[in-house]
């Protein structure tokens, strides 16, 4: 099913940082460049949280992270880690074509059910 729709999962925290404009410009072109889902909704599993390290970007609110459960594959897992990477590399390309911004990095990480695309901003 085509990607059309964008929501939250119920524990992540959305603070007022989490949508500033640049932000929602990367929500925008995720969705944008999403590939397509089980059920039409690219789901947001994580914005701001607690420090895990002393780099992490969640907690200035400059990352999200982006469920791949319901992104359809085909194939094993390693098929499905793939086509997280690559819609990473289809958005970077989308936002350097929209806007010009070179300050986005993602990357699939996690395993098994825990495999997600993270985005975020890095102004340095």
């Amino acid at each position: 099913m085509k990607t059309t729709l964008m929501a939250y999962k119920d524990s992540a925290i959305i603070k007022p940082g989490c949508l500033r404009p640049h932000m929602i410009e990367l929500l925008l072109a995720l969705l944008a460049t999403s590939p397509d889902t089980h059920d039409g909704i690219m789901w947001v599993t994580e914005a701001w949280r607690p420090a895990r390290h002393t780099d992490d970007a969640h907690t200035w609110c400059n990352a999200f992270d982006i469920r791949s459960k319901n992104v359809i594959e085909r194939g094993n897992s390693n098929s499905l880690r793939a086509k997280m990477t690559q819609w990473g590399r289809d958005t970077r390309q989308y936002l350097r074509q929209t806007s010009g911004v070179h300050s986005f990095q993602f990357e699939a990480h996690g395993d098994g059910q825990a495999l997600h695309l993270h985005a975020e901003f890095d102004p340095r």
